[in-house]
This record gives structure tokens, C-alpha cells and sequence, in this order.
């Protein structure tokens, strides 16, 4: 298993995950992400990094990630989205 930092040409891939991850929760309505808004948003404005986890050269699951600000901490810190690995990878029957 190794990591891999998503790139430009990620964007289809990452939206997969997002409407993996809404379908699990039962939330496929509300994903109004496009391939066009995650490449601004996480790589034109660099609002957000994306991890993959890999088996070879296969990924299998992600993770994305962002800087935020605590006033009452008075300091930066980090937001994490940590994603399920990809129905490919494990049993999903149960989980749609």
C-alpha cells in the first residue's frame, strides 16, 4: 500500500468518490460537485489537497483535506474527510 497527491487529471476520480461516499449515506441528491468546481476549488485555488491510497498503481481510497483557523484556539489546524475505500476494494452489497 502506498499514497499518491491527487493532480489535475484526478478531478473525474475524486467526484467518483464523493458520489461513492453520497450514495453510502444516502445523499446522492444533494452532490452538486463538478469535475469543473473540484479542479478550481482544490487545485486552481488550492483550497484543499486530496491523498489517495494506492495498492500497486491502483487507488482504493482517498482522503481530503484542508487548513481552517480557530479563533478560540488562536491558532491553524487541519480539516480531514477521510473517505471509505472504493466498493471495488471491499463488499458493498450492504452499503448502497
Amino acid at each position: 500500500m502506498n499514497f499518491r497527491f491527487a493532480n489535475e487529471e484526478d478531478c473525474g476520480l475524486i467526484l467518483s468518490y464523493i458520489r461513492q461516499l453520497a450514495a453510502y449515506e444516502k445523499m446522492s441528491d444533494q452532490v452538486v460537485a463538478t469535475e469543473n468546481l473540484l479542479r478550481e476549488w482544490i487545485f486552481e485555488k488550492k483550497k484543499a489537497e486530496v491523498l489517495f491510497v494506492c495498492e500497486g498503481e491502483k487507488e482504493v481510497g482517498f482522503a481530503l483535506f484542508f487548513h481552517n483557523f480557530s479563533t478560540f484556539l488562536g491558532r491553524a489546524g487541519i480539516f480531514t474527510l477521510l473517505f471509505p475505500v472504493s466498493c471495488e476494494q471491499q463488499p458493498c452489497e450492504d452499503r448502497a
